[in-house]
């Protein structure tokens, strides 16, 4: 009496499916995985900045978070502050070319033109910032007048200058009421992508408001839990 098996033949050609099925849908799981873990840290990292500047504020008596924002003083005077109401953490007061301090470039949300039509970097991370406990790294930026208007080059709708008859970028004044800016790289500054919306945000300190007003990427993040934002490689040409 004979008995039923699978042919050698048979085995290869199902083991050769299942490897096809399998390197065609591992990208897209370790991918979600990935999001999903760095939606964590961008939720922890947002959330210690609003504890830390609620605890700013109970200890001096202010009326509001916003606060710890000073005009009259420096962004260092306002890292240390916010610094100071994390609990614990490293204090990055000078740029080391390694470790958790090294100055690191940031890529923008999308293609960043340079302007000449190059892709480029927007953004640095340098000290003086810190990191928390968590693995988290904070920068931050104080205005000394707020609002304030500030002249801006005018560019086109691909980002290219737009140029006067000198060939020198036109320029526009525009108003802006943004007191201070805090940037955080939710996973640190040693962990990639090192790029707005993906894993470096802002937040920022207005003049209009006395609750904390999240970038728009940052907000889109927190609302829909999903990333929006467009990896590149820097240096290559704007088409």
């Amino acid at each position: 009496m004979k008995e039923k098996a699978f042919t050698l033949a048979e085995v290869l050609i199902t083991l050769g499916i299942i490897g096809v099925v399998a390197a065609m849908t591992l990208p897209t799981l370790t991918k979600k995985y990935q999001d999903k873990v760095m939606l964590t840290q961008v939720k922890r990292a947002y959330s210690d900045i609003e504890n830390a500047l609620r605890l700013y504020a109970a200890q001096n008596y202010c009326s509001d978070i916003t606060c710890i924002s000073d005009t009259s003083g420096t962004s260092e005077e306002l890292l240390k502050r916010l610094y100071t109401s994390f609990n614990g953490g490293t204090y990055c007061s000078k740029t080391e070319n390694k470790g958790i301090c090294k100055y690191t470039l940031v890529k923008g949300y999308s293609p960043t033109n340079n302007g000449y039509g190059q892709t480029a970097y927007s953004d640095s991370f340098r000290a003086p910032f810190f990191v928390s406990a968590s693995g988290s790294a904070y920068q931050v930026l104080q205005y000394n007048q707020c609002p304030r208007t500030v002249q801006a080059n005018v560019t086109d709708d691909k980002g290219n200058y737009v140029l006067d008859e000198n060939g020198q970028p036109l320029t526009e004044d525009i108003i802006n009421d943004v007191c201070a800016v805090i940037y955080f790289d939710a996973n640190g500054v040693n962990k990639g992508p090192n790029q707005y919306g993906a894993d470096v945000f802002q937040v920022r300190i207005l003049s209009s408001s006395k609750n904390l007003s999240p970038h728009q990427h940052l907000s889109n993040v927190l609302a829909t839990e999903k990333f929006t934002y467009t990896p590149y490689t820097v240096g290559s040409e704007i088409k």
